[in-house]
């Protein structure tokens, strides 16, 4: 099964935490995030998902987000993550 997971570069990260609803929930940092994406990566890789980082662009998302009406947080952020990966990766499902 095909599992896409963020990949934000470090200033996209920090642009992340300034608009997401839910910032409290985050990692404070980066490299706290990184670790823990990467983590989860390796973790559901050994229960047989496909996994694929998928490159975010945080402004990109927001306009998304503010066109269709969407707060953005952890489910959304988690809907658009697969949008954007089954666009440009298609999916194995």
């Amino acid at each position: 099964m095909q599992l896409f997971l963020p990949h934000y570069s470090e200033e996209e990260y920090k642009e992340l935490l300034l608009s997401a609803q839910d910032r409290d929930s985050l990692c404070r940092t980066y490299n706290e995030w990184y670790e823990e994406v990467t983590r989860l990566k390796t973790y559901m890789e050994s229960q047989n998902y496909q996994c694929t980082f998928v490159h975010i662009k945080v402004s990109d998302m927001l306009v998304y987000f503010n066109e269709s009406g969407i707060v953005n947080n952890g489910t959304a952020r988690s809907r658009y993550v697969t949008m954007i990966g089954e666009k440009l990766h298609g999916t194995d499902n």
